[in-house]
Order: structure tokens, then sequence, then C-alpha cells
């Protein structure tokens, strides 16, 4: 009976508690329910259950009005939000980005972001220029312990640019973790090198595609003319255009 009183009250569905020109409550009954789970779940009596058994069903619209004065209370205000954790995939990397966005503020060289893909880079000329790159380094560093938010050292790669040059031979640490020098580095899904050639990235993208007629020829009996162009325009064809990734 409690179910079909509260069905009598909820009138349009409405995402939050509003009062109509009636002076009643009408309310989501999926924040309904949610309610009642919630004092159920933290093993509270149910007040709203508990106080509308105590009033006499014969008495028309008793019990409705009770209702009423209930949900009246318990209407949502604005409050200011103290704290709280971002929830979903649509709060979660904007809010990443405006808490990681200030780390650069501080940095007196070049810099580049992408999501929690952090680039620094300088030309070294003189002493000072390696001096001012693991200065940059150490305030990076610093900002990760006030903020702890702790990089991974294990992913932290130096690549060199014109390995003529002697100063380029000094080891640049983070967190006291010297940085592994890699001879190429993938860089949002292109490989870079240090003579700035693309032929390592296009040969790891040709790789992949060039293995599938072979794959398409195991699989059938016959691989007719007709087959290879269609799978070569559907699978491999795609994957050698321009601006692919490896």
């Amino acid at each position: 009976m409690l179910r079909n009183r509260v069905k009598g009250l909820i009138g349009r569905t409405r995402q939050d508690f509003e009062v109509d020109l009636l002076n009643r409550v009408t309310v989501n009954p999926r924040l309904f329910n949610d309610y009642l789970r919630q004092n159920t779940r933290n093993k509270d009596p149910i007040p709203l259950l508990r106080t509308t058994e105590r009033i006499d069903h014969t008495e028309d619209g008793a019990k409705d009005e009770h209702l009423s004065e209930f949900f009246r209370d318990k209407q949502l205000a604005k409050v200011e939000v103290e704290s709280g954790v971002p929830q979903g995939s649509v709060l979660g990397p904007i809010l990443f980005i405006v808490y990681i966005n200030d780390c650069a503020n501080e940095m007196d060289c070049d810099i580049a972001m992408f999501a929690n893909y952090l680039k620094l880079w300088r030309v070294i000329q003189k002493a000072a220029d390696k001096e001012n790159l693991q200065a940059n380094l150490n305030q990076l560093q610093k900002w990760s312990n006030d903020w702890l938010l702790p990089f991974n050292e294990s992913k932290c790669n130096i690549i060199r640019v014109r390995n003529s040059n002697p100063l380029n031979r000094t080891v640049y640490r983070l967190n006291g973790i010297p940085f592994k020098k890699v001879g190429a580095q993938k860089d949002l899904g292109f490989w870079t090198m240090p003579s700035f050639k693309p032929s390592l990235h296009c040969a790891k993208v040709a790789k992949s595609p060039m293995s599938i007629p072979y794959l398409v020829k195991r699989a059938f009996s016959a691989f007719t003319t007709d087959c290879f162009a269609k799978v070569f325009g559907t699978f491999v064809w795609p994957q050698l255009e321009s601006a692919v990734k490896a």
C-alpha cells in the first residue's frame, strides 16, 4: 500500500526533488529507492516506513500529506563541496590535466605535455646549459614530492641529437635515478631517432601489414588475384598510409 501511495505522489519524472503547483512533492523513483537502500545498508531504521505505518490508513490524504512533508524537508539544496573524488571517464581526464598543468610553471627550458607524458629538451652548447637542464629536472622532482604524484623513473629515457658534442654524455637524473640512454624513442605513436630519419618508423609500420597477406593465404586454399586485391585494400593499404602510428 505504501508503494501505491508513493506512486500516486510521483508525477513527471525529474532529476531532483521539486514542489509542484499543488504544493506536493514529486520525486524520481530511482532517488527514492536509493534513499531506502542507503538507510537499509547503514542498518538504520527507515524513518519514512516507520512513521507512515503509524498513520491511520482510513484517513483520506493523511499518508499523502505526511509523505509530502517528509520529502519537502529532504529537498536537495546548493552546498559548497569541500572534498570529493571525481567519478566517471568524463571528469577524470579533465581534472587530471588541471591537477598536473602547473608542473611546468617553474621550468625555464622547452617543455611539452600531452596527458601524462612530459618532454623536456634543451640545446647543450656549454656547461651552463647542462646544469640548467638538471636544475629543471630537480624542480620537476620537487613538484612531484610536494603534490605526492611520483614519476615512473623506469620509463624516463633520454635521446641525444648529434652525439659528437662531448657535453651530451652527461648523465641526467630524476629522484636520484639516472636516465637510460636510448637510440630511438616512441612518442605518441611515432618513433624518433637522433638523426630524425623516419626509416625506423616506416620499417615498423610496414612490418605488421605486410604479414597479413601470408596469414590470409594460409587460411584459404585458393588465393586469387581478386582476393588479394580485396585483402590488400582492406587490411594492408590503410596501415601504410601517411601519418600512421607504429
